[in-house]
């Protein structure tokens, strides 16, 4: 079993290679008193005193990899703006941007075929962030909010 670990602040991703499933989460991942740790996009903290298969819920022989995310917040605010508006959109720090795109287009009663082109970007960036990034290595180290700018994505011309 793999594990991908993901820290706040950061998008590096350190990887842990052939884990034992029977071992204790706290043994592969450092928690600071405060912090709390989320499994792939888990809406819950989990025992980092459990066994990865108890907290996985998965066979001992079930190849695969996983995402753990160590991050002081529990919650994460996500202030989205959007032609002038804002809206806060809480979020888990495993949320990917892809997820966080399809909730601000329902908080925003924008048709799903219209917000099919939309991303979400910082303000003031020219860069789309990658869908498949964690909201939880978004957010500066000590704070438990972020302002993120809903766009049109970037068009190849051609």
């Amino acid at each position: 079993m793999r594990l991908y670990l993901h820290t706040p602040g950061s998008l590096d991703v350190a990887v842990v290679e052939d884990v034992d499933p029977d071992a204790n989460l706290s043994a592969i991942v450092e928690v600071g008193e405060g912090d709390f740790v989320f499994v792939d996009d888990g809406e819950e903290p989990v025992d980092v005193q459990l066994s990865i298969v108890e907290i996985l819920g998965v066979s001992r022989d079930e190849p695969g990899h996983h995402h753990v995310h160590r991050h002081p917040c529990r919650e994460i605010i996500v202030e989205v703006v959007y032609n002038g508006r804002g809206r806060a959109i809480p979020a888990r720090p495993g949320t990917h941007v892809e997820t966080l795109v399809l909730r601000a287009i329902s908080e925003f009663g924008i048709d799903p075929v219209t917000g099919a082109d939309l991303v979400l970007r910082f303000p003031g960036s020219d860069d789309d962030l990658p869908s498949s990034e964690c909201v939880g290595s978004l957010v500066v180290p000590g704070s438990c909010s972020l302002t993120l700018n809903l766009l049109p994505g970037h068009r190849e011309q051609g």
